[in-house]
C-alpha cells in the first residue's frame, strides 16, 4: 500500500496491542457509540462489523486500518483510529478495558448514588411532613 509510506502516523502505531488481552465487547460497544458521532449521528452497523473486522487478528495493523477507512470516513479516519488505538493499548494493559471507561462507570455510579440518595431524603422530608399534619 503506497497510502502508508506516503502518510504520517502517530508514534502510538507503532506499538502493537495483543487483541488477545482486550475485552472485545467493550470497544465494539464504543465503536458502535463514536462512529455514528463522526457520521452525523447515521448509524452504520456495516462500518462498525467492518472495522471491528479489521481488529480480530491479534496483533491488528492500526496503519493499515486507518487507510481503509479513510474510504468512509475520510479525514476523520485518523481522529477515528488515534482514538481507538490509545483505547486498545490502555485496555491491554488494564484487565482488557480502557481506564477511562472504568472511570466513567464510577462517575456514572456516583451520580446514581447521589441521585438516589436526593430522592431518598425527599422522600424522609415528605413522610415527616405527613406525620406532622396527621398529628397536629
Amino acid at each position: 500500500m503506497k497510502e502508508l509510506k506516503k502518510r504520517k502516523f502517530p508514534p502510538e502505531f507503532d506499538l502493537k496491542v495483543d487483541m488477545t488481552k482486550v475485552k472485545f465487547d467493550v470497544i465494539k460497544k464504543w465503536l458502535a457509540r463514536r462512529v455514528p458521532e463522526l457520521m452525523d449521528n447515521v448509524e452504520d452497523e456495516f462500518l462498525v462489523n467492518f472495522i471491528a473486522a479489521h481488529l480480530e487478528g491479534q496483533n491488528p495493523d492500526p496503519k493499515r486500518i486507518q487507510v481503509t477507512l479513510t474510504g468512509f470516513l475520510g479525514k476523520k479516519s485518523a481522529n477515528l483510529m488515534h482514538e481507538l488505538w490509545g483505547l486498545l493499548l490502555d485496555a491491554q494493559d488494564h484487565g482488557g478495558i480502557p481506564q477511562s471507561f472504568v472511570e466513567e462507570k464510577k462517575r456514572e455510579i456516583r451520580r446514581r448514588r447521589a441521585e438516589d440518595d436526593r430522592i431518598q431524603a425527599g422522600l424522609a422530608q415528605s413522610t415527616l411532613r405527613e406525620k406532622a399534619s396527621l398529628e397536629g
